[in-house]
């Protein structure tokens, strides 16, 4: 006769306890982790959706026992617009196999499948930093969502002060609501790089959660920061576009900047805009900064007038006559937003 285990809320308790004994995390945690994972779990009955989300569970924390992801004090001070990695990349294969099916079937970038459907497949055996590809030879995902944060990072038990940090969100991270200007412990992989004098790190799967916010920073918490830690990279309105000249061969690029809020269109469904003025400007200038819909609410707090510092990357767009309604041929200094705050007066 076989053995049933009986799984009640008496067993999860549990087994939960257990965990938290054997991996450190702590109790409540655990608890408030897994009824996130009961509430979208279906079952026929409570044990079946005990032990269902209970395995759930379990993968997703042996993989982070597993990760080599190390826990970092973060603050998050901008995000770029999350964009797919594969995209491009995917219609390059589509725009070729139906002008010459054949021969992307020769070179095995498409295989066939029974039903005459195709999937793209990865012929790259090595990656741009020259090591191994560990996808060659497997399907190329429908999406690999990416987005990149600037922040600033200290590992807490070595670092004496905060560091630059560049830190890349991949899959669902980069598609969710990514907590800015909190004090937050957050892991992930990556290493500081004396070279380029900051942290470079990645989301690790199973391991980097937000599940737990830290402190939310004031404007003078916040500026105090950027002033120290990014000082070489602040660069007057007046300057960016000889900034950009100079630096637009850095694919991981941006600038600190500051001015006084002249308008906003500040559109709920899609990218928003802040046009931006500054002394420095030359008369009759001033710059556009495109605000992404994942991090549009940061406008919520600031009002035309206010004195801003903005955090992002600058491009060379075309002016716009607003008596003739067109384009001019004149170059005009934009910015794609990453982050935006009032400073303290």
């Amino acid at each position: 006769m076989s053995q049933t285990l009986q799984i009640d809320a008496q067993y999860v308790a549990s087994k939960l306890k257990d965990w938290s004994t054997k991996s450190g995390k702590d109790v409540q945690v655990l608890k408030t982790d897994f009824e996130g994972i009961l509430a979208k779990t279906v079952g026929k009955t409570d044990q079946i959706r005990y032990k269902k989300a209970l395995n759930t569970m379990k993968r997703t924390f042996e993989t982070s026992m597993n990760s080599t992801a190390v826990t970092y004090q973060v603050v998050i001070l901008g995000v770029a617009s999350p964009f797919d990695a594969v995209k491009k990349r995917r219609q390059d294969i589509k725009d070729r196999y139906e002008k010459n099916p054949s021969e992307l079937i020769a070179s095995g970038e498409v295989r066939l499948n029974q039903d005459n459907s195709y999937t793209m497949i990865d012929v790259k055996k090595v990656l741009p930093s020259g090591k191994e590809n560990p996808f060659f030879g497997k399907p190329i995902a429908e999406h690999s969502w990416m987005t990149n944060c600037v922040a600033v990072a200290m590992k807490p038990t070595e670092d004496k002060k905060w560091q630059p940090a560049n830190i890349v969100f991949r899959g669902d991270f980069a598609l969710s609501h990514i907590p800015m200007y909190q004090n937050i412990d957050i892991r992930l992989n990556g290493t500081f790089s004396g070279t380029q004098g900051r942290y470079n790190l990645n989301s690790s799967k199973g391991a980097t959660n937000f599940a737990s916010l830290g402190k939310s920073l004031s404007a003078e918490e916040i500026t105090n920061i950027v002033d120290t830690v990014f000082n070489e990279k602040f660069v007057l309105a007046g300057n960016l576009k000889e900034n950009l000249e100079q630096t637009k061969s850095d694919p991981q690029r941006f600038v600190v900047t500051e001015g006084t809020v002249n308008r906003m269109f500040n559109n709920e469904g899609g990218l928003s805009t802040l046009v931006m003025g500054d002394e420095s400007f030359e008369l009759g200038e001033n710059m556009t900064c495109f605000v992404d819909g994942s991090i549009r609410k940061l406008l919520d707090n600031i009002e035309d007038g206010d004195s801003i510092t903005v955090i992002g990357r600058t491009s060379l767009g075309k002016g716009y006559d607003a008596e003739k309604k067109q384009k001019t041929d004149e170059d005009v200094i934009m910015m794609n937003l990453y982050g935006v705050y009032t400073r303290p007066e």
